[in-house]
Order: C-alpha cells, then sequence, then structure tokens
C-alpha cells in the first residue's frame, strides 16, 4: 500500500480532509493518507508524525500566504524530502505544493512541483497512482478533485496579505493561567514590532512587551497600551474555551502616526503541546475626534456607551418575559450574560475614557452625584444582576436557578434600578454636552437667513463676499473643570 502525506495548516484542516477522502477512495484502497489530525498528539507525538513522514512516498504541501507561519510544515517538508528510499517504495519520494494561482512557492521549497489548480492536482495524483501501479478510474477521480478542488482553492484566495502576528505560549499549567507568562513569545513582521514597540526583532518575548511600557511619555498613549495588553491577554486565555471576544482597543504606534487593533484570527494546540493564538493587525482609520480635550473625549463616551446600556440591556431585556421553560430560560441567562459582558468590555478598553477626566467635566454637584451613580449604585446593581442571573463576578454560570422563581422579580428590580441610573446619567451628561454646542433660537433664525443667502448665490453663479460670522455657540459658558 502506497502512503501519501498532507501536510497543511489548520486552518484548511476541512478542506484537507476532504483531498484525503478523495485521493484514498479513487484509489479503490491502493493509497492510504495520512494527515496530522490522523495522530495522536500525545507523549510519543512526534516519534509517530516522523515515523508517518518516514513511510510516505509522496508529501502534498498545502500553501497559503507567506503571512502565515509555516515552520511546522517546513520542518515536516523537510524531514520528508531528508529521509531515504526504502526497499518497499516504488519511484522517487515526491513533494508537490499545492499554492493559489499566482503565489510563488516559499524560498525553501522553490525547487518543487507547483500545482495550482485541478489539472495540475489531477496529474499529480495519476503520477502517483501510476507510480504503485494503482488502478483507478479517470472520470472518477477528475470528478472527485474537481469538487474538493472548488473549496480548496476558494480557501487558500480568502487570504491577502494582512499583517499577521503569532502569540505562542508554552506552560505545563496552561489550562489555569489567569495571564500571559513573560516567557510567552510574538512572533512575526520586525519592522512592525519596532513600530508598535520599540522593539526590533521577528520575535519578541511578552515580558520585553510589558516593559516596553516605560518608555512611553504620554499618560494617553500609557492609558491606550495598558488597556490593549490587558485585552490582548483576556482575548488570548478565553479563547482557549472557544469563548472569542472582539477587539475593542487600539494600539499606538510609537511614532503616534499609526493605530491597529489585535483581531484574534485563530487559536489552537500546536503539536509540540504550545498554545498559539494568531492575530491579524487591522489599520486603524479612524481614532479618536480631533481638537477635543480628554475631558471632552471622556464625556462624549460616557454617552455612546450609556445608549447602548439603554437600548441593548435595559429596553431589549425589560419587557420580556421572563417566566420559561428550562430550556428557553438558559438560553435567556446567556443572551443577557453575553450583552452585559460585550458591554462592559467595550466600557473597560475604551482608550479614551478615564474616570479622573469624565469627572473632571463637571461642576462639584454634578461630580458627586456621577460618582454615586456610576461608583456605588452601578457596582450594587451589577451584584444583583449576577446573581439573579446564576453568574459569578466573572459572568460565568454557576447556578442553574438563574432568571428561576423570586430570581425572575430580583431581576426586574434590579433591570429597573439600572434603568434610573442610566437615565439620570444619561441626563446629566446631555445637559453638559448640549451646553457646548447652544445657541439660542433666536440667534438660530439669524443664522438660518444667512445660510439661505448664501445658497442662493450659489444657484446663481455670483461670488460670496464676506459676511457678518454666524454665531458660534456661546462664549460664556464655564470652562471645563
Amino acid at each position: 500500500m502506497s502512503h501519501v502525506f498532507i501536510s497543511h495548516r489548520h486552518e484548511y484542516a476541512k478542506q484537507v480532509a476532504a483531498l484525503k477522502s478523495a485521493i484514498q477512495d479513487c484509489s479503490n484502497g491502493k493509497v492510504r493518507v495520512f494527515i496530522s489530525e490522523d495522530i495522536d498528539h500525545g507523549k510519543e507525538w512526534r516519534d509517530e508524525l516522523e515515523q508517518t513522514l518516514r513511510d510516505a512516498s509522496a508529501l502534498l504541501l498545502v500553501y497559503g500566504t507567506p503571512e502565515e507561519d509555516w515552520s511546522w510544515c517546513f520542518y515536516e517538508a523537510g524531514y520528508f524530502a531528508a529521509q531515504p528510499r526504502t526497499p518497499d517504495i516504488k519511484g522517487d519520494r515526491r513533494i508537490c505544493c499545492i499554492v493559489p494561482p499566482n503565489m510563488p512557492i516559499p524560498g525553501p521549497l522553490s525547487h518543487l512541483q507547483a500545482v495550482t489548480g485541478p489539472d495540475d492536482l489531477i496529474d499529480a495524483i495519476q503520477d502517483i497512482y501510476k507510480a504503485h501501479d494503482v488502478r483507478y478510474d479517470a472520470a472518477e477521480l477528475r470528478d472527485a478533485i474537481a469538487g474538493v478542488c472548488h473549496q480548496l482553492f476558494r480557501r487558500l484566495k480568502r487570504y491577502k496579505a494582512q499583517t499577521r502576528v503569532m502569540l505562542s505560549i508554552k506552560d505545563d499549567n496552561l489550562d489555569k493561567l489567569s495571564e500571559i507568562p513573560r516567557g510567552a513569545t510574538l512572533s512575526g513582521d520586525a519592522p512592525t514590532f519596532a513600530t508598535y514597540f520599540g522593539l526590533r526583532n521577528e520575535q519578541i518575548g511578552w515580558g520585553d512587551i510589558v516593559d516596553s511600557e516605560v518608555d512611553l511619555k504620554d499618560p494617553v498613549d500609557q492609558i491606550f497600551f495598558a488597556k490593549w495588553r490587558q485585552e490582548t491577554q483576556e482575548i488570548a486565555l478565553k479563547a482557549r474555551t472557544g469563548n472569542i471576544q472582539v477587539a475593542q482597543t487600539v494600539l499606538m504606534a510609537r511614532n503616534g502616526a499609526q493605530r491597529c487593533r489585535f483581531l484574534l484570527d485563530g487559536a489552537n494546540f500546536q503539536p509540540d503541546g504550545s498554545y498559539a493564538c494568531e492575530f491579524l493587525l487591522i489599520d486603524e482609520v479612524g481614532g479618536p475626534p480631533g481638537g477635543l480635550s480628554k475631558q471632552e473625549l471622556a464625556v462624549l463616551t460616557g454617552i455612546r456607551m450609556g445608549l447602548r446600556f439603554k437600548y441593548e440591556l435595559i429596553e431589549t431585556f425589560r419587557k420580556l418575559p421572563l417566566e420559561l421553560p428550562a430550556a428557553q430560560r438558559r438560553k435567556r441567562v446567556e443572551e443577557i450574560r453575553d450583552t452585559i459582558t460585550n458591554l462592559m468590555t467595550e466600557a473597560d478598553t475604551r482608550g479614551h475614557f478615564a474616570p479622573e477626566d469624565f469627572f473632571g467635566a463637571f461642576d462639584n454637584a454634578d461630580k458627586e452625584r456621577l460618582k454615586q451613580l456610576t461608583i456605588h449604585d452601578w457596582p450594587a446593581i451589577k451584584v444583583a444582576l449576577d446573581g439573579a442571573l446564576g453568574l459569578s463576578d466573572r459572568g460565568e454560570i454557576i447556578s442553574k436557578n438563574g432568571l428561576d422563581g423570586p430570581n425572575i422579580k430580583k431581576f426586574r428590580d434590579a433591570i429597573e434600578a439600572l434603568r434610573l441610573v442610566n437615565l439620570e446619567f444619561l441626563s446629566r451628561c446631555c445637559q453638559w454636552a448640549a451646553k457646548k454646542v447652544f445657541v439660542s433660537e433666536e440667534q438660530l433664525q439669524i443664522n438660518a437667513q444667512q445660510l439661505e443667502a448664501i445658497i442662493a448665490r450659489f444657484d446663481d453663479g455670483a461670488g460670496t463676499p464676506p459676511l457678518v460670522p454666524a454665531c458660534e455657540p456661546e462664549a460664556a459658558q464655564p470652562a471645563l473643570q
């Protein structure tokens, strides 16, 4: 029996499994195909992998783009190529590289045969069959491979040239980690790391990244960096259990000219037992509004989050029926929990929100009342909400009695309390914002007349002579505190 090994990254596992089935089925049981998913990743995983590579007569390497980490696939291909041909292997031990059209084969494997479409792949499989005297139906093989190729090459094309980094963690107690260990590494593009961390290397330690915070002099940059570091840690550790958290925090470049978000693209355990998270670095094109003070940014962020709490949590669940069968009740608990988690995540990671900036924008009376609402009342309400939902203080479901029996009334009372807090919070913040842009009705009428006159001259094609400027918001407003 002939053995074929397909080397691939985990993103392509579904398409590779289909290719494996097609090759085996069309060979009438004369060819056996191995993929990494077939090998038990236990203590002897490496020995078993290497034995499988030694026994193989051909290797197919599925290759996407240079931006992905191919180190393990290159190891498999290199180990396979270094093995001598054994007596039971007929013909040469060949390697084919399956790549998208117009994608060059990576440098270490540039001498390999390129497979860029269905016809190339069918030819390669037929050569393997013929080298081992495998009888097959050519029409059946063509139909089977054509169907697989449609999915495989479409999947390979999905990956565009986007900056990627790989966070790798090796730890015997990985499941119990509450933070990324300093010994973890971030691998990727050296110029990118220099831009965002001031560290020019293709692999940098997480401890070095943490320590680089001392080089930041601007307090705003420090806030952004600390929140990015905390959020990235939460995203990586939550992904261990399939809990995907969407990135909210922006990472600022050391030169201040660029900003990006770390978007989790995949997380899995590697054959060597390490845990790896791959991130796409997505350029942030917006950033904080220009020309606003830190206090103004903080209040506007508070209004944004207040409106999200109002419409996504309070108004959505305040009037929904809660007396439900057990299965529906559990689903409702998960919906509410996920909503709260998403809102809290964005509230915690908004880079241009700092409590001292927010409270500093108000006079003493409003400041003290807002502190009461946010520092005293909201935490008490959050504890009541968690208890009514059967959640721990970390948002984990720990009780089957969520939204059941007396917890239904407890939840309604907590939501009503939150509604009152939210209403007053938004009212005081919106009043503050309204004062910043207030113009009297009389002056608005004058401004409207000037606007109509200017528009009329556009229609006439005439020039626009200087006018007395329209009135701006009243200048005699209290200065920012």
